[in-house]
């Protein structure tokens, strides 16, 4: 059976548009190295939402095909065009279907490029929704970890707060606290620093302190540190207070006041350090002493948020309230090459979260010192004790435009913050709207490109049609007056 015109338009146009998600179905199992399946098919369309709007463009080009070719059907009925012509008998003359069908197709490419729209604004907002949650969920369970890693050194040192052999050390050493030279002499320092050794290398402390009620420094793994006022005491009065309350304490990060051994075996002025302490009790349940363990938080937080890495470009840091990084960068090169690290007065080398205002990767320079650079959008937040999101981009500490999440951990005493660089963040969404973007084009173009050819062949479909018409009235014109002629002869 001969299919219409009508139908064969419709056929057509669900051909053409198949034509859509069978090539993005393509490219996108390609891409994505999977196997040519029914459950690669389901999984592209699970894994990305463009499928389900690619998958209607069938059904899309059917519908307008189908009102075009039942248009070309009326256009090619001969009756059609007569009645046409008898409204409108001038030759090329605008007709009523001329301007149904520039208003059909102008609704039809608004219809088109509004959905396209909207369809991209849904992507985004949900795009970024999963974004957001991503990096919130990062970056809570990266604290969570970091709150729980440093817990447990407040367990261990509490443990060995309780023990004998430190109870006694206490004590004795509680003796001779009168005078500086019997404490450096005496046994129980070595003894407490070859029980510290094996705590230095599995633990990876810097030190270890025992601290009288007055705040003197009794024992300490160096010599110079031995009867003097301890830095806790002096600069984190919070600190002793809730040991001799009979608590556990974890000190906020902060500048060491003296020289720290680095990593190299070299003694560093300013690193970044923190301690961890508990109240050393007798057996009638006094609290004579407090012991204390120096921690680096480069080393003991670092390993927990470079598991937070996200992407090629994401990472998870830590900073103080005084704006400065104290876990490892995944940037280091970076930071390097473009000096993004500065010194002050005391030689003293500073990586803080400052904004540069240019892109430092792409070459960009800015004159204004690093010391004198504004801090980030992120660390302003979040030094001001507040947690925080940015899906719209702001410059990190190289200048890169970058999206994240942030917090101020109270507990902890520092900052964190999860970011990935925004091009990586939004390269899917940016691809996919790019996609909608050529493809709502290139079907717009057709519809339009259709529609033209569609109104020329009626023009000329009518012109052809009057002619004919006119023809006709001649030739029965002058077959009237042939007959008239014969009739009068």
């Amino acid at each position: 059976m001969r299919l219409s015109t009508q139908a064969n338009y419709t056929l057509l146009g669900i051909g053409f548009g198949l034509a859509f998600p069978l090539t993005v179905w393509t490219l996108d199992i390609v891409v994505s190295e999977l196997a040519f399946s029914p459950a690669s098919i389901a999984l592209i369309h699970k894994a990305n939402f463009v499928h389900y709007v690619v998958d209607v463009a069938p059904l899309v080009l059917g519908v307008v095909f189908y009102f075009f070719g039942g248009a070309y059907q009326r256009v090619l009925n001969r009756n059609f065009l007569s009645s046409l012509l008898a409204k409108d008998p001038e030759p090329g003359a605008t007709s009523r279907f001329n301007l149904l069908a520039a208003v059909v197709t102008v609704l039809i490419l608004s219809f088109l490029g509004t959905s396209s729209w909207y369809m991209q604004q849904v992507m985004k907002l949900q795009s970024r929704s999963v974004i957001g949650d991503s990096l919130d969920i990062i970056l809570k369970t990266s604290e969570q970890a970091a709150y729980f890693r440093l817990q447990e050194e407040q367990s261990h040192v509490s443990i060995w707060a309780t023990t004998d052999q430190i109870v006694l050390a206490a004590q004795a050493l509680l003796r001779e606290q009168d005078s500086r030279q019997n404490l450096v002499e005496s046994p129980v320092q070595m003894t407490l620093r070859t029980w510290f050794e094996p705590l230095r290398t599995i633990r990876g402390y810097q030190g270890f302190f025992v601290i009288s009620r007055e705040g003197i420094n009794l024992a300490s793994s160096r010599d110079v540190n031995i009867a003097e006022t301890s830095e806790l005491f002096q600069h984190h009065p919070n600190f002793p207070e809730r040991i001799w309350q009979g608590s556990s304490v974890l000190s906020e990060p902060h500048h060491a006041h003296v020289a720290l051994q680095t990593a190299a075996g070299e003694l560093e002025k300013g690193l970044i350090t923190l301690f961890v302490g508990a109240p050393i009790i007798d057996k009638s349940g006094q609290i004579i002493a407090a012991l204390a363990f120096r921690l680096d938080p480069h080393v003991d937080l670092s390993p927990i948020l470079r598991q937070a890495r996200i992407g090629e470009s994401g990472e998870t840091y830590a900073f103080i309230a005084e704006g400065e990084i104290i876990t490892q960068s995944r940037f280091e090169r970076q930071i390097d090459q473009y000096g993004i690290a500065f010194s002050d007065a005391d030689g003293i080398l500073h990586l803080e979260v400052r904004n540069p205002g240019v892109n430092l990767t792409l070459g960009e320079q800015t004159d204004v010192p690093r010391s004198q650079q504004p801090f980030t959008r992120m660390a302003t937040s979040a030094m001001a004790g507040e947690s925080g999101q940015d899906l719209e981009g702001y410059r990190d500490y190289r200048g890169v435009p970058v999206i994240g999440s942030w917090l101020w951990s109270d507990r902890l005493g520092f900052g964190m913050t999860t970011e990935i660089d925004l091009d990586e963040a939004y390269a899917s969404l940016n691809f996919n709207r790019r996609m909608i973007t050529i493809a709502t084009f290139i079907l717009g173009t057709l519809i339009l490109g259709f529609a033209v050819l569609l109104t020329r062949y009626l023009k000329a479909a009518r012109r052809s049609a009057y002619w004919f018409r006119e023809n006709e009235e001649t030739s029965r014109l002058l077959l009237n007056s042939t007959g008239e002629a014969i009739y009068g002869i």
